[in-house]
């Protein structure tokens, strides 16, 4: 530790606007150019023409899949992380109930605690 408190705080402009929190090659929001992009491929066209798995694999290996062999490989390897667990499965439904009024985001919120 060089001393510096972790708990610092910054002047920042109103609503952030040209704030740089980090830098990274995963996404980014160029609200300017209407462009919202995972790894440079619009964010609106992966969701269009490509699976969750595509973009997963676009997200963790930092290419899209090269065919349909390594498609196939990669959802393989993923499919034991796609299971829910019995407990979380099993309370889903009376989640969904008690947060009905509050809207989907709430119940989806409630279940990642789980």
């Amino acid at each position: 530790m060089d001393g510096r408190s972790m708990n610092t705080t910054a002047e920042v402009p109103r609503g952030l606007a040209g704030v740089v929190v980090t830098e990274t090659e995963l996404g980014d929001v160029r609200g300017r150019e209407g462009f919202y992009h995972y790894r440079q491929y619009s964010a609106v066209e992966l969701a269009a023409s490509r699976t969750f798995e595509d973009v997963w694999h676009l997200m963790f290996r930092g290419a899209l899949p090269a065919d349909a062999a390594e498609r196939a490989a990669f959802a393989a390897e993923i499919a034991p992380l796609r299971r829910l667990p019995d407990a979380v499965r099993d309370a889903l439904p009376a989640l969904a109930r008690a947060t009905a009024l509050s809207g989907p985001l709430a119940g989806l919120r409630t279940a990642l605690s789980l």
